[in-house]
């Protein structure tokens, strides 16, 4: 009896589950009756002109996330990136606005050592880089909406 039950119970909440999915789904792709603007490349490289995507990088790189905006409504837009170090707090934020539909935009991230790390590290390369070394992430934002979150690795 009680697996009856146990059935019947699961055959109607499977397609409510299903239809809220669905329009989550939906809500994702549709904002404001229209489509949510997207980059349509973005990827991570260690250099300006971005000619080797990457995903991990050393301590002393430079780290560009690049993005490529197509078909962009009229008007003024605003991207930003907001990099989020190993321990998931916020080391850095930088924005950019453009008013071209189609744009190309790069940021990047340079990591610092501590005090006395630029010194020391013809001893050892990773000293004063330590709290750097792990998984990163880098969320793009294009006017206040997020459009990619990247992860990354650095290590020494």
């Amino acid at each position: 009896m009680e697996d009856k039950i146990g059935d019947n119970l699961l055959g109607v909440i499977r397609p409510v589950f299903r239809i809220i999915l669905l329009l989550f789904f939906l809500s994702a792709i549709v904002q404001d009756g229209f489509a949510v603007q997207r980059a349509t490349e973005v990827f991570l490289s260690a250099d300006e002109e971005g000619r080797k995507p990457l995903e991990v990088f050393d301590c002393h790189d430079r780290v560009f996330i690049h993005a490529v905006f197509s078909d962009l409504k009229n008007g003024t837009h605003e991207a930003s990136v907001v990099w989020l170090n190993p321990k998931g707090r916020r080391q850095d934020y930088s924005n950019f606005r453009f008013s071209e539909s189609n744009y190309r935009v790069w940021f990047w991230l340079k990591l610092k050592p501590a005090f006395g790390g630029k010194l020391l590290k013809s001893f050892d390369p990773s000293f004063g880089m330590e709290e750097f070394i792990g998984t990163w992430t880098a969320r793009l934002y294009l006017d206040e909406k997020t459009i990619v979150e990247k992860h990354f690795f650095v290590g020494c």
